[in-house]
């Protein structure tokens, strides 16, 4: 990201928010179902694939990894219950570990 021009990966062209129904429409539906009208050029990827299934799916390989219930909380974006939630905190080392875990994944 230091060298991105924005503070979101992904923008519209001008820069801001990418709206979710622009973005399915334009971005997402013709990388999954394949866009003939592009001459003939993008092939589906992954037919009736709904964006939100990334989010079960990141879940899934990070139970899959072994990695720990406090790093997947933050990366789903939720908070810890109970006691856990006081006392568990994710460490640059946990992060490393993840990171190092993932591309193996991804390469293997």
């Amino acid at each position: 990201m230091a060298g991105h021009d924005h503070d979101q990966v992904f923008v519209a062209s001008r820069g801001g928010w990418l709206r979710r129904s622009h973005f399915a429409r334009r971005v997402w539906r013709p990388a999954c179902d394949g866009d003939l009208a592009l001459r003939g050029t993008q092939p589906p990827i992954l037919l009736g694939a709904v964006f939100h299934g990334l989010r079960h799916h990141h879940k899934t390989i990070l139970d899959e990894l072994g990695v720990p219930e406090v790093i997947e909380h933050e990366r789903m974006g939720h908070k810890m219950k109970g006691i856990q939630g006081v006392y568990s905190h994710v460490t640059e080392t946990i992060r490393r570990r993840l990171v190092t875990r993932l591309q193996r994944r991804w390469h293997g």
